[in-house]
């Protein structure tokens, strides 16, 4: 397979994708017929790309699509109110009743 050069591997991977013009769709099969070295090229992608396609993820169905929406939406929502929360919290714990009186004391 190391015989074939850098253009015989272009081809014969856009003929096994279907990509090439009639013509060079033609030439390449005409020389599929006699070219042992490239033939087995075109199997040796063949098998390339079938084993790719197993590697494929599965498509997510849209009703689990959009269970997963909701839940970050409700995970997001959770996360802002804990935020807020933490924040009325620690204003209350750390700051007191002074934080209102800090503005106007810096003014006076």
């Amino acid at each position: 397979m190391s015989e074939l050069s850098e253009r015989d591997w272009e081809l014969i991977n856009a003929y096994a994708d279907g990509e090439l013009a009639a013509a060079d769709e033609a030439k390449v099969a005409q020389r599929l017929t006699h070219d042992k070295a490239l033939s087995a090229a075109l199997a040796r992608v063949h098998a390339t790309k079938a084993t790719l396609s197993l590697m494929r993820t599965p498509e997510i169905a849209p009703e689990a699509r959009s269970a997963r929406n909701g839940l970050s939406r409700i995970a997001l929502v959770a996360s802002l109110a804990i935020l807020m929360i933490s924040g009325i919290a620690y204003q209350h714990i750390y700051l007191g009743e002074t934080w209102r009186d800090t503005p106007a004391s810096l003014h006076a």
